[in-house]
């Protein structure tokens, strides 16, 4: 469980990515932010 801004308590799902699901989000996402601008060096 984690406690979300309001309060409020929300219980967190894990996803298990493959490498290309992974790729593909890296190739398709902002590259203005700090972790997608790193992944793509």
């Amino acid at each position: 469980m984690i406690t979300v801004g309001s309060g409020a308590k929300r219980e967190l799902i894990n996803f298990e990515l493959s490498r290309y699901a992974r790729y593909l989000i890296t190739q398709n996402g902002d590259p203005d932010k700090l972790e997608i601008a790193q992944a793509l060096l």
